[in-house]
């Protein structure tokens, strides 16, 4: 599973909206760092809303547990890296989880939360 999370992670670098939606089950839910509810339609909304000001994107750690022949969950810590209309680059690292389901041969992510957090230290 860290291969499609890893995947996720080069299309959100690429903007191939289209290759990340069949990744995503329809029935996906979010829960964002901001405690709100959302759907594919509204993270890939977000994701394309961010994107012209997006100046890196690095994980920093990725895990992923089998919790059945069929369930996977992934949780990671993502370093993203924004220009804001002041020049300033800002980073926001967002730890997350992912549930991800084999469904008809092929792996769908249908649920993450994120919340804000702090740069690993090493």
């Amino acid at each position: 599973m860290t291969k499609a999370e890893q995947e996720w992670f080069a299309i959100r670098q690429t903007n191939d909206w289209a290759k990340l939606v069949k990744m995503i089950a329809d029935d996906f839910v979010i829960v964002d760092s901001d405690g709100s509810l959302g759907n594919r339609a509204s993270m890939t909304a977000g994701y394309k809303e961010e994107a012209p000001r997006v100046v890196s994107l690095k994980m920093q750690v990725l895990v992923a547990h089998a919790v059945a022949a069929n369930a996977v969950i992934a949780s990671g810590l993502d370093d993203i890296a924004t220009k804001g209309s002041d020049g300033v680059t800002k980073h926001r690292f967002e730890r997350f989880i992912d549930t991800w389901i084999l469904r008809l041969g092929r792996w769908q992510c249908v649920a993450e939360q994120i919340t804000l957090a702090q740069p690993e230290k090493r």
